[in-house]
Formats: structure tokens, C-alpha cells, sequence
């Protein structure tokens, strides 16, 4: 897949019916460099009445030629050279487009390519024109609206980014590529809210890539993501959108007022919505209290297809029977036949946690977003030493090109590692001692953390640098 944040209505020769340029709005949210903002947001104020008040075909597009002809076919083969070229020579991709035009004014595929080229160099207001012009001649296709969408937000301009973001699943409301762009803009502009939280549900079980989906995952599980829940519950094992098998192992915290009796039912459900498991989580401490107390529960079940989507249901224990009582925490999961740490043909699964650039929900960065990658790795008895280990060997040059980041220098070993009573005690070569700042070491901290925290026998991390614990990592 080519890397890219907007989308391409001309599609490769080999799959014409798809868009090729989709990926994970890396730019949203970055300074424009080419163009001061304060300029680009004023020509954005005028954009609607100069995009409204062309009535010709001369005045369509004032940068084409007002003699072009009208060959279609000819515009979309130049639209198809020009895609073909457009990651490795912008020049020619341009040169191409305009001559696509020159040939039909009005093939909308390629004012949307062109559009994607000017994102690409910041040049926004002509970016923007082109999307507009797209999204005239091609109205039921989203990705103009997308796209113009992705400039707006670049330009700063939110409001209209929603607005663009909208227009687009009006055209077609499951377009998961836009859901991705209204979900990660609504967390960056802090305006969390129950419709947030079916978007990311949605990412997580169908979202455009593996790094679309962890994104979904960790946002969801991360504590300042407003679920409505999170005062009352909070669940550590699984995570939303894990693959889970039989026997789950289901583990938190929850508010005294959740139990009754030191207990409350969690169902396991189907994508059907039918109730495959139900068993007690039990309390791990004193229950009569409205504070948070431990709690677990084990459920047993013959596992539906693997890949098909389930639900995870935290039912708060009511007595009274009385609907105004009555309360549920609902998870996100998908059932398989593997597990991190658990081997299947030789290999076993484990996450590694990294940072990205692209990802993170705050624009000026957050120290402790970190997102999951996958690696499999030769059969262990340790998968939690094989964790820490690929966590050391850092991303792939692929997840390096994708936004994918390490805190933690090269040249850092694991000195030992032992599990014991649920705790994860870990020794580091003297190589790790050069952590720096307080953000880079709450950063490392935070990787290393959850990468073993993916384990059930995990509970809580210590880490030590050749024996020293004091102070160790400690912003």
C-alpha cells in the first residue's frame, strides 16, 4: 500500500475500483510551512463564494485552458499515468494531471488527484479548490469531501473540517476512511462524546489498516477517553478489540457500588448478540466501599469463527431489580484461536509497544501514547523475555515509515527477567541509564509496561538498570 493521508479517486490499473491513496492523517494537526496560516485561513474564508460563483467552464478551473476538449477516455488514462508517478515524481504527476484536464475539464478523478498533490506540498487554497471542484462533478463519491476535509483541518480550520468530514458520510455513511478522520480530529479537538465512542468501536473491528485498528484499541482503553464508564470500571485484561480465546481471563477494577455480595455477572456474547459465557467477577479485596477494588472472573466457552466480532458485557449486580439501578460496561472483542504468549505451528504472539507520530491524540505530543505492533516469534517458555526482546530490536523500517517510534537507545539488553506473584520484576544493561528528559523517560516506562502487561500473569512492573531500582525511570 502506498503511504499517503488523502485519498485518490483514480484508482492503480490493477484494481480500478478502489481508492489508493488512504492512510493515517500523519499531517493533521502540523504547522504549515510554505504558506503562513494566518494567509491561508483568509483565503479559506473566501473559498465558498469564489468555488459558488463560477457558472462557465472557463471559470471552472481559471489555471486550465478555455478551449479544452472533451475526451474522457484520454483524461482518465493521463489520470492513471499520473497516479502511477505521483509518489515518485510530483513534477511529472502534475504535468500529467493538467493535461488530463486539458483533455476533459470536467473528469473529476483527476481535480481530486491534483488536489492530492497540492495537500501534499502545502499548497492549501489550491488544494482545496480542486477538492471542491471534485466534489461537484463526482457527488456520490466521498473522497473529495474527505479530502477537502484533510485540507481544512490542515488550514486549522476545524469547524469546517466537521463539516467536510459530514458532507462525506452523508454520500456514504459507512466510508470507514472518514469515520478514521472525524474520530482521531474529534479527540484532538477534545470534544469526546457518545458518538466517539461508536466510531471507535466501528476502527476497531473494521478500520482501513492493522495501525488504524491498535489506534482505535488504545484510545479506547486509555483512561482519558470519556467512555461514561471509566469513573466506575475499568478493565485491564482483555483490551478493546483483542482477539480472545477460551478460557478468558477477565481482570480490573471497579467502584464498591458495582458489587453485591463481593460480585457481578460478566456475559460473553456473540456477534449475533446471543450469550455464549457468563460467569461471577469476584471481588479481590473488601467490596462495602466506594472505592476501586480488584476484581476477576474466568470464563469458559466454544469459541464462534475465528475473526468474528463479539461483545464483552460488565454487568453491574443489581438486587433490586429497579431499571434506574441498573448499569453495564460493553467491550469490543474479536474471537481466535491465538493469544500473545500462547504458541500455535511453532511460533507464538506477542505485542511490542512503540510510540507514533501520527497517532497520538495531542498535536503537541503526549509522553505516554504508545500503540501495539505484532511480532512473531519462535516457540518460548519466556514470551515475556521474547516481548521485551522485540521491543528492544525497535520498528521495522516499514512501522519506522509509518510513524512508528522507540524511546529507548539501541544497544539496551535485558540483564533478567522473573515473574513472580503477578509481578514483573526486569534488570537492564547500564545502556538504558541514558533515558533523558522527563517525557522520554515516562515514555520508556510506558513501553515497557505494557509490553509485559499483556500477559495475565502480569500485574505490575519493576525495573532496575544492573540491579539499581531507586529512581530508576522516574520523570
Amino acid at each position: 500500500m502506498r503511504r499517503g493521508a488523502v485519498n485518490s479517486s483514480a484508482a492503480p490499473r490493477r484494481d480500478r475500483g478502489l481508492c489508493s491513496h488512504s492512510g493515517n492523517l500523519r499531517f493533521a494537526g502540523h504547522t504549515l510551512r510554505s504558506v503562513p496560516v494566518k494567509y491561508v485561513v483568509a483565503a479559506f474564508i473566501l473559498l465558498p463564494c469564489i468555488s459558488s460563483c463560477t457558472s462557465s467552464s472557463a471559470r471552472i478551473s481559471p489555471t486550465h485552458d478555455d478551449d479544452a476538449s472533451h475526451d474522457p477516455g484520454k483524461a482518465h488514462e493521463l489520470t492513471l499515468e499520473a497516479l502511477d508517478v505521483i509518489e515518485s515524481d510530483s513534477a511529472k504527476a502534475e504535468e500529467l494531471l493538467n493535461a488530463a484536464l486539458k483533455a476533459d475539464l470536467y473528469h473529476g478523478p483527476a481535480h481530486n488527484d491534483l488536489g492530492v498533490l497540492y495537500l501534499r506540498q502545502s499548497r492549501l487554497y489550491e488544494a482545496a479548490n480542486e477538492f471542491e471542484l471534485a466534489r461537484k462533478l463526482m457527488p456520490g463519491n466521498p473522497d473529495p469531501r474527505l479530502n477537502l476535509g484533510l485540507t481544512l483541518e490542515k488550514a486549522g480550520l476545524n469547524e469546517r473540517a466537521f463539516d467536510a468530514y459530514n458532507a462525506a458520510l452523508e454520500v456514504s455513511p459507512e466510508h470507514i476512511r472518514t469515520i478514521q478522520a472525524i474520530a482521531r480530529l474529534t479527540l484532538r479537538t477534545d470534544r469526546k462524546n457518545d458518538r466517539l465512542m461508536g466510531m471507535l468501536e466501528d476502527i476497531t473491528l473494521r478500520g482501513e489498516t492493522n495501525h488504524w485498528r491498535h489506534w482505535a484499541q488504545d484510545q479506547m482503553s486509555r483512561s482519558k477517553i470519556a467512555t461514561g464508564k471509566t469513573s466506575l470500571l475499568r478493565v485491564t485484561t482483555p483490551r478493546t478489540g483483542n482477539t480472545v480465546t477460551s478460557p478468558l481471563r477477565v481482570s480490573g477494577e471497579a467502584r464498591g457500588t458495582w458489587f453485591f455480595e463481593a460480585n457481578f455477572p460478566v456475559r460473553l456474547l456473540n456477534q449475533d448478540g446471543q450469550e455464549i459465557a457468563i460467569a461471577p467477577a469476584e471481588a479481590r479485596g473488601e467490596w462495602m466501599t466506594e472505592n476501586f477494588v480488584p476484581f476477576e472472573a474466568v470464563l469458559e466457552f466454544s469459541a464462534p469463527a475465528p475473526g468474528t466480532s463479539g461483545t464483552l458485557v460488565l454487568e453491574k449486580n443489581n438486587p433490586s431489580g429497579l431499571s434506574e439501578q441498573a448499569d453495564e460496561f460493553l467491550m469490543p472483542v474479536r474471537f481466535g484461536t491465538t493469544e500473545p504468549g500462547e504458541s500455535s505451528a511453532g511460533v507464538s504472539l506477542v505485542q511490542a509497544y512503540f510510540g507514533n507520530h501520527g497517532m497520538a491524540v495531542d498535536a503537541k505530543g503526549d509522553c505516554e501514547a504508545i500503540f501495539p505492533v505484532v511480532r512473531t516469534v519462535p516457540r518460548t517458555q519466556g514470551p515475556a523475555r521474547a516481548a521485551l526482546e522485540a521491543l528492544l530490536a525497535g520498528p521495522t523500517p516499514e512501522e519506522k515509515a509509518q510513524g512508528y517510534f522507540t524511546s529507548i537507545d539501541a544497544g539496551v539488553r535485558v540483564r533478567g527477567l522473573i515473574i513472580k506473584n503477578g509481578v514483573a520484576t526486569v534488570d537492564f544493561s547500564e545502556e538504558m541509564e541514558r533515558a533523558g528528559d522527563s517525557c522520554r523517560m515516562s515514555a520508556i516506562r510506558a513501553q515497557i509496561d505494557a509490553s509485559l502487561r499483556q500477559f495475565p500473569t502480569v500485574q505490575s512492573v519493576r525495573i532496575s538498570i544492573v540491579g539499581k531500582t531507586e529512581n530508576i525511570l522516574q520523570p
